[in-house]
């Protein structure tokens, strides 16, 4: 998914929730990387992790990886 929105989102706090809209959560992550990772093809892999009062609520597995390198 692809957003229109330029500049840096605002942080939230540590005890905001994220609203749902029609039973669904809408998120976004900005990624920064050297030009160094780049110019690789494995550029980046990580986790997102969400939490809700009880403890972890849900893991986002990230892998980035840039087409453009064979």
């Amino acid at each position: 998914m692809r957003s229109s929105k330029k500049g840096l989102w605002r942080k939230m706090a540590p005890d905001e929730m994220i609203k749902q809209y029609k039973g669904q959560m809408s998120v976004s992550a900005e990624l920064y990387f050297s030009p160094e990772q780049l110019k690789q093809r494995h550029v980046q892999s990580g986790k997102i992790r969400f939490y809700d009062a009880q403890g972890l609520y849900g893991t986002v597995v990230v892998d980035v990886i840039n087409s453009r390198v064979k």
